[in-house]
């Protein structure tokens, strides 16, 4: 199965937009006669899994700071195609909704799967709209755009803690993906280059090489 990720889109107004589908799903099951003949989902077929969505998702509300989630509809199958899909939308919430909250729902569907159904979960389409505050300035001071997904990598890769001090997020530290090389003396975003520190110990490194 090949590393999987969401479509991360800036809008207006400090807002982003989360999307994912899964187009071949769609086409070669859902609008074939080949899907009402299926009990389970082809192991040839890459799916996005539920909890490696749900960490990516986590990444992304720890580095936006659990931001409002204004809009979303996220759906959910079984593995066991026959079963209903979850389809999980905002009108299905009360008031205002975070991210976690978000994060949170989805980790019971993924529960009632494993325990009632018996099966992993797979996303096969999501679309949240977050407003994440950040300003046009902030924007401007990226150096890199490393993937979401890839930062996850290396918060696990490195236990979610600091390669310095040893920080760990568990005690309320705040982390950071760093670049050993800087990008400004020719560092690249590759995972070798990559390693997790706390917040003081990143503001403390600035360009030096590790």
């Amino acid at each position: 199965m090949s590393f999987k990720t969401f479509k991360i889109t800036r809008l207006e107004n400090g807002y982003e937009e989360i999307s994912y589908s899964d187009e071949v799903f769609f086409k070669k099951f859902v609008t074939t006669d080949e899907w009402w003949e299926l009990e389970n989902l082809p192991g040839t077929h890459d799916y996005f899994d539920l909890k490696v969505f749900m960490n990516q998702l986590k990444v992304y509300s720890e580095e936006h700071n659990n931001p409002p989630v204004v809009d979303f509809s996220i759906g959910v199958r079984s593995m066991k195609l026959q079963n209903p899909p979850h389809i999980q939308t905002h009108e299905d919430t009360r008031g205002l909704v975070h991210l976690d909250g978000v994060i949170t729902m989805l980790g019971k569907i993924d529960w009632y799967n494993r325990i009632h159904i018996h099966s992993p979960s797979f996303v096969y389409s999501a679309k949240l709209i977050c407003k994440t505050r950040k300003s046009k300035a902030k924007y401007n001071r990226r150096k890199t755009n490393i993937p979401r997904g890839m930062r996850h990598e290396v918060f696990k890769r490195d236990n979610y803690t600091c390669v310095e001090c040893g920080a760990r997020k568990d005690d309320g530290a705040t982390l950071h993906v760093d670049h050993k090389v800087p990008v400004s003396k020719g560092g690249t975003d590759e995972l070798d280059n990559l390693q997790t520190l706390c917040s003081d110990c990143n503001l403390n490194k600035s360009d030096v090489i590790q």
